[in-house]
């Protein structure tokens, strides 16, 4: 329940403090006496976008606050628990809007994002405009009630209308074009196994790509980890310490201000964030290999695979839709239906298509 609103220098209002009693609220007034201005505000503190425009003019910076009072089924007081930003049944929203068009939102004293203050307010408050009901004679509107009913269904229904899609394409493709002889079909079952059998299982050549680059510049990778290191965690001006110190400094003062809590909020972040960072660097440092052995392996393997694409491009060449008529309509490879089926051809393309996306 909303139980405060207050408004300082927003669009016309240069102060307003209103507060609630529990049950139905009416707020009446003539055309232009400011209603909207409230709505307008909740909107705000709701994750709606603003701009300059918004801020009393002759003021640098509007200030928005709303109290609301959370029970304990409430989904909007599970979101605060989920995040981190809980004061027990009470939720304190505060937005500053500065005259220069920056943005900055509090929840509980805490700050937050855009993102996460229109997470809160969609369960914290509903805005319907007077003529809400004439959006319902819009098709548009009436697909969206009805896609909304049941979102799961909705994904499915459209994932497999474009599998659907796609498959047909394929299917007509392939009817378009002259069936293979029998001479043909023995001819590209032998070419296929014997290509398959010297490609790396699924996902494997990637793997192997990125290991040959590490190897590669691996003198290079452990230099700029080791500065990055250096930065961060040597000596009295490491970014880290500098950063825990200058947070304790604030912190001291930061119940005087809100601001000032909240750089030190932002820099104790920061310096987390670097510790954490320095954490990883030397992980990433202790598994770091710069054997030349193991570098010489990886790229005859890799001349290997690239022998065996320029052979699978040939073969495209000669039999361009043979490989998907096995997979998209399960035909034999063999005219008396022994050999390899659509499944092993299809785990053939696969590996193909991942060794060929790295020519």
């Amino acid at each position: 329940m909303l139980v405060f609103l207050q408004i300082r220098d927003f669009a016309i209002v240069d102060r307003l403090e209103l507060e609630l009693a529990p049950g139905f609220t009416c707020i009446t007034g003539e055309t232009g006496a400011g209603k909207s201005i409230l709505v307008g505000a909740l909107g705000l503190l709701s994750g709606n976008r603003a701009d300059s425009s918004a801020v009393r003019q002759g003021c640098q910076k509007a200030e928005l606050v709303a109290g609301f009072e959370l029970d304990a089924g409430d989904s909007a007081l599970a979101w605060l628990r989920e995040a981190e930003l809980d004061d027990g049944s009470d939720c304190l929203i505060r937005r500053v809007l500065h005259a220069n068009g920056r943005s900055r939102a509090w929840v509980n004293g805490t700050p937050v994002t855009l993102q996460q203050l229109a997470e809160l307010g969609s369960r914290l408050v509903e805005i319907h405009g007077q003529n809400e009901h004439l959006r319902l004679t819009r098709r548009s509107e009436a697909f969206r009630l009805l896609d909304s009913a049941n979102e799961q269904a909705l994904a499915e229904t459209r994932a497999r209308y474009f599998a659907w899609q796609e498959l047909e394409r394929e299917k007509q493709a392939l009817l378009s074009r002259d069936a293979l002889t029998p001479g043909d079909l023995d001819l590209l079952g032998y070419q296929l196994e014997e290509l398959e059998n010297d490609l790396l299982p699924p996902g494997e050549f990637t793997a192997l790509e990125t290991e040959h680059r590490k190897l590669a510049r691996g003198s290079e990778i452990v230099a700029a980890l080791e500065a990055a290191l250096d930065v961060l965690q040597s000596g009295e001006a490491a970014a880290s310490s500098t950063l825990h110190r200058a947070a304790g400094s604030l912190e001291e003062h930061g119940a005087l201000d809100p601001d000032i809590a909240a750089a030190a909020g932002m820099m104790r972040e920061a310096a987390i964030n670097c510790d954490e960072a320095g954490s990883s660097i030397q992980s990433a440092l202790s598994r770091m290999d710069l054997s030349p052995e193991r570098l010489a392996e990886v790229e005859g393997i890799g001349k290997k695979r690239i022998a065996m694409i320029a052979v699978w491009l040939d073969l495209l060449k000669v039999f361009p839709v043979a490989v998907r008529a096995f997979v998209a309509l399960g035909f034999r490879q063999r005219a008396g239906g022994g050999g390899h089926s659509a499944g092993a051809c299809g785990g053939f393309v696969h590996g193909v298509r991942q060794h060929r996306a790295l020519l």
